[in-house]
């Protein structure tokens, strides 16, 4: 691996936005704060389980519990499980977005994140991400790139904002 970065403890005042342009297919604003986009996804039962599938478009995942906690049968990722994919996912788009951005090459990445929670009903504490990066050309700041996708990193942002969350009437 050319480089190594730690994204965690800091946040995204500290590193300034990237443009970067085009990101999540939505055309690049001047204004990010005024941007405003919404994604849908869909989950339902999976006939015979209790398990559920979710969907967005074309792309499907599997939501349950552990074996034997509450009708669990370990079929798909749960809710924690979920949340560390999300922070992770997203930030490993960003990495490419910002690479992009950059005119770098990303030729491998590895992303791990870890989620802590308390209480009943639990709650997520905190979540800190590693990263592991080789780029082209070599010579690439990877703990800048980093950085700079730390910064820019939708769910990692939301999260550390609070978003809001709410239940609508069906």
């Amino acid at each position: 691996m050319l480089g190594e970065g730690l994204a965690g403890s800091t946040g995204p005042e500290e590193h300034g936005a990237l443009s970067g342009g085009p990101r999540h297919g939505r055309p690049e604003a001047t204004n990010r704060e005024a941007t405003m986009a919404t994604t849908h996804v869909d989950l339902r039962s999976m006939p015979g389980t209790q398990a559920a599938t979710g969907w967005a478009g074309g792309h499907t995942v599997t939501v349950d519990r552990a074996v034997g906690v509450a009708g669990g049968a370990g079929l798909g990722f749960n809710g924690g499980q979920l949340l560390a994919l999300a922070i992770g996912g997203c930030f490993c788009n960003d990495l490419h977005y910002t690479a992009h951005a950059m005119g770098v090459i990303l030729t491998e990445v590895s992303v791990s994140v870890e989620v802590d929670f308390i209480g009943d009903p639990l709650m997520a504490t905190g979540a800190r991400l590693t990263a592991q990066v080789s780029a082209l050309p070599r010579d690439v700041d990877i703990e800048d790139l980093i950085n700079q996708a730390f910064a820019v990193s939708t769910v990692g942002n939301s999260l550390r904002r609070g978003v809001h969350v709410e239940l609508a009437a069906a």
